[in-house]
């Protein structure tokens, strides 16, 4: 093409020079300050952290149908309940709502019925589910990546490990049962079985078939055995949406002494002493349980606005799928609906709100269930509650999967200690999108950051831990035994170099990636 009929100088055409800083240009780093999700893997993911001021939206998956049974105490004996009625005896409406009453579920308690508490019940949105059935009468329906107890371990349908013919962990309710809390967690069938019988066996899936797709609820256990059984079978959940939120509040109380956080938990169970456990600031955290609807949460934000303007805060809503809005609530349960009004009521929410909170440097971290999108032939098969108007108007959209069970074996017993998670930055306004994040989370603990580091590290291929960080160890499992023996402040210490590491590799991965010259 002829020069002379561009609308462009000869000097506009010459490619410019590359920036010496490793020949690539980088965006200018981002004006608005940051706080820790507690893991520098993730940090890195997300452009260096949590957004001050902004929207952000943590999206988990696993659900089951409002269907299934749970052998549930809440008084003086277990007694059998649906997932439907335990959520309405929480935040719907039954007659013996009590969101304060401690809740307990028949859990496998290390081969014995025994009872695990409850820190959450939620009610997620239509999923297309499975009717996965044993050998022993066993029914239940389940998304595809809900987790069963196979004999090989955690598994679903979604990673191939549940499959017709498969072993899983179930159990057979008898006649009489007592079920115990105490250290020995025993179960004793008065007319069929005597006391200390291991009551948990393995059953065969027999059958495997698509259903209709329908409302899931969800129950996440917080205490070590994270499990519960539902409808005879041995089932997990736990993504860790709760606790990178928790996580969130504990970092951004340590940059922000004076802060405000405010946490909201829709879903009435949430176990505060827990929370505590992992790092939750709770003499720093204002708690509430009485939101039920978007218009409740809109004029909450509001007052808290007028009221703390003047200062960073935290406002955390666990979780969007337990808010309705008022229309739904003064309709008749058998009203029909194209449920459209909550999608609405959310984007006006975030239309009035959005410039108030960034100028009062509020964030909004939002917790979201993972709901199906019926009837897709293209894009993406999953979305979430809340409308289009998150998808636009949040910063940074994060969805966290369940990768595999973390078990440890001490004096020949083995226990499930903690769960791998993969963190995918679906939107990010801070920094790169579609980065991802391998972390484990311990129970009781959090997510173990330094050995999230370690293992990104070590996947670089470039030597052992001496080619990283000031250490004389060439082997990772040499050091990480090392790391282990550490006192607290050593083992500090020690965790903000591999941070350092991860930060510099990081950056150094991504400056591979950034085009050489500007185009303008």
């Amino acid at each position: 093409m002829d020069r002379e009929r561009l609308s462009l100088s000869d000097d506009s055409l010459a490619p410019r020079p590359k920036r010496k800083s490793g020949g690539a240009y980088f965006a200018p780093p981002s004006s608005v300050r940051l706080f820790s999700s507690g893991c520098q893997l993730l940090d890195c993911a997300l452009g260096g952290g949590w957004p001050e001021g902004k929207i952000v939206n943590i999206v988990g998956d696993k659900c089951l149908s409002g269907d299934t049974i749970v052998s549930v105490q809440r008084g003086v004996s277990p007694k059998k309940m649906t997932l439907r009625t335990l959520f309405n005896r929480f935040t719907g409406n039954h007659p013996n709502r009590n969101a304060n009453a401690l809740t307990y579920l028949v859990a496998d308690v290390g081969g014995y019925v025994g009872l695990t508490q409850v820190s959450a019940v939620s009610r997620s949105c239509r999923k297309r589910l499975y009717a996965i059935s044993d050998d022993r009468g066993n029914s239940l329906k389940a998304s595809e990546d809900h987790l069963f107890h196979t004999d090989g371990g955690w598994g679903c349908l979604a990673d191939g490990m549940l499959r017709v013919g498969t072993p899983v962990r179930s159990w057979r309710s008898a006649r009489g049962v007592e079920v115990s809390r105490y250290k020995e967690h025993y179960v004793t069938h008065a007319e069929e079985m005597p006391a200390n019988t291991k009551a948990i066996e393995l059953s065969k899936i027999v059958s495997i078939q698509s259903v209709d797709s329908e409302i899931t609820y969800d129950v996440t256990v917080e205490e070590k055995h994270h499990n519960f059984i539902a409808s005879g079978f041995v089932v997990h959940n736990s993504t860790g949406k709760t606790l990178l939120a928790i996580e969130a509040s504990a970092n951004f109380a340590k940059l922000y002494r004076d802060s405000k956080i405010f946490y909201r938990e829709t879903e009435a169970a949430f176990d505060s002493a827990y929370a505590e456990s992992l790092g939750l600031p709770v003499g720093q955290v204002k708690m509430k349980r009485t939101l039920h609807t978007v218009e409740d949460v809109f004029e909450d934000i509001t007052s808290l606005l007028d009221k703390y303007g003047d200062r960073p805060s935290l406002y955390i809503l666990d979780s969007l799928d337990a808010v309705s809005d008022r229309a739904e609530q003064a309709r008749g349960i058998d009203e029909s609906t194209y449920g459209g009004n909550k999608p609405k009521q959310m984007g006006q929410l975030f239309r009035r709100l959005t410039r108030k909170m960034d100028k009062a440097k509020m964030t909004l971290c939002i917790v979201s269930q993972v709901r199906d999108n019926i009837g897709v032939a293209f894009g993406e098969k999953h979305t979430r509650t809340g409308g289009r108007a998150l998808d636009f108007y949040a910063s940074q959209i994060v969805w966290l999967a369940h990768m595999k069970q973390l078990k440890r074996t001490i004096n020949k017993v083995e226990r499930v200690v903690g769960v791998q998670i993969r963190a995918k930055v679906k939107k990010n306004k801070i920094g790169p999108p579609f980065r991802e994040a391998d972390f484990p989370i311990l129970f009781s603990y959090g997510i173990d950051d330094v050995a999230a580091a370690c293992d990104w590290l070590k996947t670089l291929g470039r030597g052992g831990p001496k080619a990283f960080v000031d250490s004389g160890f060439g082997d990772w499992k040499e050091y990480g035994r090392w790391l282990q023996d550490l006192a607290d402040e050593e083992y500090a210490l020690e965790r903000r170099r591999l941070a350092r590491a991860v930060k510099v590799e990081w950056a150094r991965v991504e400056a591979t990636f950034a085009p050489t010259r500007r185009k303008y």
